[in-house]
Parts: C-alpha cells; structure tokens; sequence
C-alpha cells in the first residue's frame, strides 16, 4: 500500500545519504591526505628559491666592499711583503715555501673550497713520463682547470729597491727582468695545460708580489706579450684574486643553475602527478553519476515498474 511504499522510499533514501555521506567524507579525507605532500613540497620549493636568489643578491651586494677591503689589505700587504723580502733575500727555497703561502692565502679569501674549487701540488705526468707538480690546478665549471704556478722573483727586485744612483738601478732591474724571464721561460717548457685535461691553453704564473710585478712591466711593455706568446699568464695578487673572485661567481651560478633544474625536474613530475590525480578524480565523478544513474533507475522500476 501507499504507507508502505513511502517508508521503503524514505528507507531507500535515508540509506543513500548515509552512503553518500560516508563516501564524501572518506573522499575528502583521502583527498586532504594527497594533497598535503604536494603542498608541502611546493611550500619547500619556493622557500628554497627565495633563499637562493637572496643569498644570491646579498652576496653580489657584498663583492664590491670585499674587493675594497682586499685592495686595502694588499696595500698592507705589499708593503709588509717588500720587508719581508730584504729578510728572504739569497734564499730560494724560503722565497718559494713563502710565495705559495700568499697564493694559499688568497685562494683562502676568494672563498674557493680546497679539494673541491681548487686541488694544490698534485702530482701530473707530462708526455715524456716526468713528474710534474704545479702549485694550484684551479677547477672551473664544465670540467674546465687553470693551473697556477707561483715564481718569486725577489733577490734583484731587493737590490734594485736598495739602489741609490741610476746605473747600479738600471742594472739591477735587467737583472730583475732577467730572474722574470727565466721563470716564464721555464712554465713555457714544462706545458702543464697539456698535462691537465680541460686546461686552457696557458698556464698562470702568480708573482706574490705587487710591486716587483709592476716594476718588471713598467720597464718592460713587451713583456706580458712576450710570456703570453709563450703560454704563459704573469699575475700579481690583485689581478689572480679578481679573476678567482670570477670563478667563485662562476661556481654560485653553476649551483644556482642546477638547483634551478632541479625545481623544474621536480615540478614537472608534481605536474604529472596531479593530472594522474585529476584524472583519477574525473573517474571518480563518472562513477559517482552511474551510481546516481543506476538509483534512479531502480527507484522508478520499485514504483513504476510492471509486477
């Protein structure tokens, strides 16, 4: 009869709100749990590009107070280095041990990391079989390497400073382009860039000391030409601490670089994952309306129907 009819319809409905109710809650507790990693990740991603770039911009904000600082601390130290050259006058072995210090020391201030930016006295073979060990085999990106080789030039430049008349000065000096001479001479016949795999081709001769540097050009223009002709690169501590501050830059935009490839890698598979998702939700919908389909179906059969 007509009660009956309606209780079993009230039934019928009262147990579909139940269902649906049940399945929207389990959806959007299954949906909540999906969608958290994803906004956790892209929550991280963004926090980790803000970083990036910030400390990106505070350090490019603080190259040209460093660089003023090192000319200032130069200064000092070219005029602390000339003193101490009157006291390593004669020995070679101090003047070399004391070169490759200041070459540690400004490597040390360009904040390049031993063993990863830069590799010291290591140990190559050059064509012949003979050993051959520069002081710094300088790591840029792409695999590339600068070798750098300290020379000191001090006992004549020494003399020349202490010189009084013009002619023991003139002959001092040519002793001191001499001593400069032979060591480019000598960088020129042992071709480290050809033992270095990705070498340019040349190899940087650092002379620790700024004023015996700008001596031996000044009196002789041809001489930076004439060593570049040789492979050769002549450079004080000014000009060797510019260009690895170059190469420390070259090393922050590599890393950025490779951070950035890798949000992207990332965000790409997080893409895929959500339209996997959506699609799956999509899914869920179509079956969602059969089911509403398929009820209506069987409510007009139960109160339609034939029988």
């Amino acid at each position: 009869d007509e009660r009956q009819r309606t209780a079993f319809r009230n039934m019928a409905n009262d147990i579909l709100e139940e269902k649906s109710r049940q399945f929207k809650e389990s959806n959007r507790e299954s949906l909540e749990a999906l969608l958290k990693p994803f906004r956790e990740n892209i929550d991280s991603f963004r926090r980790r590009v803000d970083e990036v770039y910030d400390k990106e911009a505070q350090q490019r904000f603080s190259l040209k107070e460093e660089i003023r600082r090192l000319s200032e601390a130069n200064l000092r130290m070219s005029e602390e280095a000339t003193n101490l050259a009157r006291a390593l006058k004669g020995d070679s072995k101090v003047q070399g041990d004391w070169g490759e210090m200041i070459l540690d020391t400004i490597l040390d201030s360009s904040h390049l990391v031993r063993g990863i930016h830069y590799r010291t006295q290591e140990t190559l073979k050059d064509a012949s079989g003979n050993n051959l060990r520069p002081d710094v085999i300088l790591n840029l990106p792409d695999g590339k390497r600068v070798v750098i080789d300290s020379k000191v030039s001090l006992t004549a430049y020494v003399n020349y400073c202490a010189c009084e008349d013009e002619e023991s000065r003139r002959r001092t000096m040519a002793d001191h382009l001499r001593s400069v001479r032979s060591h480019v001479n000598e960088l020129g016949r042992k071709s480290y860039q050809e033992s270095v795999l990705g070498s340019p081709d040349f190899v940087i001769m650092f002379i620790p000391t700024e004023p015996a540097f700008l001596a031996a050009v000044q009196h002789e223009d041809g001489l930076w030409d004439e060593a570049y002709r040789k492979k050769v690169i002549i450079s004080s501590p000014t000009n060797l601490f510019g260009m690895l501050k170059i190469v420390d830059d070259l090393w922050k935009r590599d890393d950025l670089g490779r951070n950035a490839n890798r949000i992207a890698r990332e965000g790409a598979m997080m893409y895929d994952k959500f339209v996997g998702f959506v699609n799956t939700l999509e899914s869920i919908g179509k079956n969602i309306d059969t089911m509403q389909g398929n009820y209506d179906k069987a409510m007009k059969q139960l109160r339609t129907g034939t029988g």
